[in-house]
């Protein structure tokens, strides 16, 4: 919780951050059908690299309906395995994709009551290069780019990270080490007053960051009054993937510059009619191997001078099996003073004043998996306190 007092003429406004602990037509192969469970039908299927056939682990695999919506999403195993139980018989299509390269679609699957289809789906191996990537200056930001422009190709990118770490923390396969802080820090954010760190070291957390369903945020914004306090929420992979947001966020694509420089800025903004407060920000790809390095973000619509020092990062990792977790995170909200302004006719207005940031934000520091294997370590920069376990 940000910091709070008093003034000899109103009441501090107090802020309060949320942060819960709790990533093209293809090739195709032979389809088998065997019988499944009575009344059940679904897709036992395996992703292979059309060249070698070695099977392709830790990609994402979208079950979709003849329509082309959505149904359900998997991760491939070390064996390039996947499974999908259809709600019903029908026609359905499988798209794979891997950071990296292209992605790949199914010819319509159809599937009769009681069967399960056995398919081997075919991906290229032929790696996609963003190095080289035309970028245009002064492109205006557009809602749902086409898909002949670069701001669509990096999107396309970033959009199969942001799958992998959402399918990735759905299925609850590693458990976390966490270093968890907070911070007090000047108002331009660039001295830390004080700090407090602890590391959760007892806890199996299903994932190290979760933020609100995307339509409870956007109905109601990300960041919303809570008596004398203001909850601010974060963004996670699913707010970022979902049709909602993506229809009220335009995109435009940049270059890096400074300690971004090679990298390429995938920028996102709330479209003008948004009535709530809301957040624009960067996803930054790295052209080299397509890959997803982080997320900054800032909140909009607010009645706070100096808005733009609030909001946070959230850093993306890739795991040796494929998989993508946030690896590290943070979230700036205000701490901020009452202050009295005297009006051209004696009337007297009262206006926060930014005084300080508080700084929210967890590092994974080890992951293991259910079998208890050593996943990820990182010491590096670790405090930790007496007093502060979990």
């Amino acid at each position: 919780m940000a910091g709070s007092g008093t003034d000899s003429r109103a009441r501090l406004s107090v802020v309060r951050p949320w942060l819960r602990v709790s990533a093209f037509l293809g090739f195709f192969g032979a389809v088998m059908l065997v019988a499944a469970p009575l009344g059940a039908q679904a897709i036992s299927g395996t992703l292979v690299e059309a060249e070698t056939g070695a099977p392709v682990e830790g990609a994402s695999v979208l079950l979709l309906n003849r329509d082309g919506e959505r149904l359900d999403r998997r991760l491939t195993n070390a064996a390039g395995g996947f499974d999908f139980r259809t709600p019903g018989p029908g026609t359905y299509l499988l798209r794979a994709g891997r950071i990296g390269h292209a992605r790949v679609l199914s010819d319509p699957i159809p599937i009769d009551r009681g069967v399960t289809v056995v398919y081997r789906l075919e991906t290229p191996l032929e790696a996609i290069f963003l190095a080289g990537i035309e970028v245009e200056s002064g492109r205006r930001c557009e809602v749902r780019p086409g898909p002949a422009l670069s701001t669509a190709a990096v999107w396309e990118e970033a959009r199969k990270a942001l799958e992998v770490t959402s399918r990735t923390r759905s299925l609850g396969v590693y458990r976390y080490m966490i270093r968890r802080y907070e911070r007090d820090l000047d108002a331009r954010g660039r001295r830390v007053t004080s700090e407090q760190s602890r590391i959760l070291r007892r806890q199996v957390l299903a994932s190290p960051f979760r933020s609100l369903d995307v339509e409870n945020l956007l109905e109601h914004g990300f960041v919303r009054p809570d008596g004398e306090e203001s909850i601010y929420y974060a963004p996670d992979a699913d707010v970022l993937l979902s049709d909602a947001f993506l229809d009220t966020h335009c995109m435009s694509l940049a270059e890096g510059e400074d300690e971004a420089e090679g990298l390429l800025r995938l920028s996102f903004e709330p479209t003008e009619d948004r009535g709530v407060p809301d957040i624009s920000g960067v996803l930054w790809v790295d052209p080299a191997d397509a890959e997803l390095r982080w997320l900054d973000y800032r909140y909009e619509f607010l009645d706070v001078r100096n808005s733009e020092r609030l909001g946070g990062k959230i850093r993306f990792h890739r795991l040796p099996d494929g998989t993508w977790i946030v690896r590290e995170w943070y979230i700036r909200t205000p701490v901020l003073q009452a202050t009295v302004n005297q009006g051209r006719f004696g009337q007297k207005r009262v206006r926060p004043r930014l005084v300080g940031l508080k700084e929210e934000g967890g590092l994974v520091v080890r992951v293991h998996n259910l079998q208890g294997d050593l996943v990820l370590e990182s010491t590096a920069g670790i405090i930790e306190e007496p007093g502060f376990e979990d």
